[in-house]
């Protein structure tokens, strides 16, 4: 079920907190920014309300938010180093002069979701799990054209070749699909769902199926309520199965997608 307004605002706040008792965070950085917006969007105009700006901002927060929802990350030696980077970044992403702070944001927020479902160790490429008793490794990639896609895959597909094992690869689409989810009245998975079965082909004839076993396309998105004026949060996740369908489309899905 998506968030509300009310569990976003409580959420956003807790996360806040815990930052803020351990690291030195500038109050004009976009997170700041955005949660103030957020929660004053009674106080701001109709064109505000529906900005791209505060629709990326709501984003950040509940990346934010499962990241430091997941102690266990948060508490490695690695998530503590990285994590002070995020804090960087425009206030939209397509401002990024340096695209590292919100790289690793996107990083830590999938990191911090396979936490809950996996036995999960920071290595190479980004992270690994033990899924069906054997290490899969992990490739993050977020892109924000539809020539990436291809590449991307195609680079972390190296990646985890490199380590000499198999693994999944991990795609971020929030950047490039939500101007086009906002022109249709789809159902969000379904647009999601329908977005990859269109590049199904495209995908098959790069992927190596002895070393990627699974694709997870990630689209989140804040929804808009026109009753009480307020955003709550939906997020999607499809996993792409590159043979084993049963076994990484519908039992890994399952497993994921109940966190």
């Amino acid at each position: 079920m998506p968030l509300s307004y009310k569990e976003m605002i409580t959420k956003i706040e807790t996360s806040l907190n815990i930052l803020e008792k351990e690291y030195s965070i500038n109050k004009n950085c976009r997170f700041y920014k955005a949660y103030n917006n957020y929660k004053n969007i009674n106080k701001l105009k109709e064109e505000q309300i529906i900005s791209r700006q505060l629709i990326e901002g709501i984003n950040d927060l509940y990346q934010l938010t499962c990241i430091t929802e997941c102690t266990e990350l948060l508490n490695t030696e690695m998530c503590r180093n990285e994590i002070n980077k995020i804090f960087g970044g425009a206030d939209l992403p397509d401002n990024d002069t340096n695209k590292i702070s919100r790289n690793i944001q996107y990083q830590l927020y999938i990191m911090s979701l396979f936490y809950k479902a996996f036995k999960t160790y920071i290595e190479e490429p980004d992270f690994s799990i033990i899924f069906i008793n054997k290490k899969h490794y992990v490739a993050v990639k977020r892109v924000s054209s539809e020539k990436m896609i291809l590449n991307q895959i195609k680079n972390a597909q190296t990646q985890i070749k490199n380590c000499k094992g198999i693994g999944i690869i991990v795609i971020g689409l929030d950047l490039l699909l939500l101007d086009s989810y906002k022109k249709t009245k789809e159902d969000p998975f379904m647009f999601l769902s329908n977005y990859i079965r269109n590049k199904n082909n495209s995908i098959k004839d790069i992927i190596d199926v002895e070393i990627v076993k699974a694709i997870l396309f990630t689209f989140n998105f804040p929804i808009f309520d026109s009753i009480t004026k307020t955003y709550g949060y939906s997020s999607n996740s499809l996993f792409w199965a590159a043979n084993d369908t049963k076994t990484y489309g519908e039992k890994i899905t399952k497993i994921f997608c109940k966190y």
